[in-house]
């Protein structure tokens, strides 16, 4: 019997609308790795705030985080794979940041103690979203919220992304001058979604770096498993998730977009499924493993 590895993204693919995993799905993707069914997820978030979505959950295979720049067990206690930004790759955009006085995140790992950090900006730096994001990180008490001055100890740090949260015309402006100072050449950018505040738009873009994708990730899980590439079968949504569907159908593996996905995602598809509201991953993975629903 053929083995398949099934890898999903979260938000807009195996979230429902709230955000989190309905009730079915919870029940189902459990019973699912309970009878051995390989499975995991590839998701934009940081372990720490997956795992306060999903809880409790008997994830067994390595978990991609941070768009594949990161892989680890669901616990931490093992890691298996890290992209860092090269320290003058991290320098440069830094200062080309801190110039344009934009609004940024940093995350990564600390050189000696090797803890996990999310680098914050000081008050007089912040935005309104910016804002919002810290103060539901302090509600959850994030371990890894430093705020500081970033461009300061560079060398103490091992970055893996920025995150830039700027309105869109200033942001796109800032990116114009990464790409014009040839810095994009070893970059992932994302842009990861938009929100209206006071009648600005503001955008959330995460630079990270070339081999820090989800679609790498998918693979390098699968080499660690010995699971043939053309086995992959993989599930998302948005424009982060094209590497991951590009993996797999490049490799003979399946490519899955939910009815809700971006035009250019759906495109590279190998086929679309229902809207993720409907639970249409977790259905999808029982009838292809010919298990009922419980």
């Amino acid at each position: 019997m053929t083995k398949y590895l099934y890898i999903s993204d979260l938000d807009g693919t195996l979230f429902d609308k709230t955000g989190y995993l309905s009730p079915f799905s919870r029940r189902n993707l459990i019973n699912l790795i309970e009878n051995n069914i390989l499975f995991t997820i590839a998701s934009a978030r940081s372990l720490t705030t997956i795992r306060e979505r999903l809880g409790e959950l008997p994830l067994k295979l390595p978990v991609i985080h941070m768009n594949g720049s990161w892989i680890t067990d669901y616990s931490a206690k093992n890691e298996y794979y890290t992209s860092f930004l090269p320290k003058e790759t991290v320098k440069a955009i830094t200062e080309i940041f801190i110039a344009e006085k934009a609004t940024f995140l940093a995350s990564g790992k600390h050189v000696h103690t090797h803890k996990p950090f999310c680098s914050i900006p000081p008050p007089q730096r912040r935005n309104i979203p910016i804002q919002e994001f810290i103060d539901e990180r302090y509600q959850k008490r994030d371990p890894r919220i430093i705020e500081e001055d970033f461009a300061q100890n560079l060398d103490d740090k091992n970055t893996i992304s920025f995150t830039l949260v700027e309105h869109s015309r200033k942001g796109q402006e800032i990116l114009k001058k990464i790409r014009t100072h040839k810095l994009d050449k070893d970059l992932a950018i994302y842009p990861m979604g938009e929100r209206t505040l006071h009648g600005k738009v503001y955008e959330w873009t995460t630079v990270q770096h070339e081999h820090g994708t989800k679609g790498h990730g998918a693979l390098r899980v699968a080499q660690q498993l010995a699971i043939p590439p053309k086995n992959l079968i993989v599930f998302g949504d948005n424009v982060n998730d094209y590497s991951l569907l590009e993996a797999a159908k490049s490799h003979g593996g399946t490519a899955i977009a939910v009815e809700n996905s971006t035009p250019e995602l759906s495109a590279i598809a190998t086929f679309s499924i229902e809207h993720h509201n409907t639970d249409s991953v977790i259905k999808y993975i029982l009838a292809k493993e010919n298990l009922k629903p419980v």
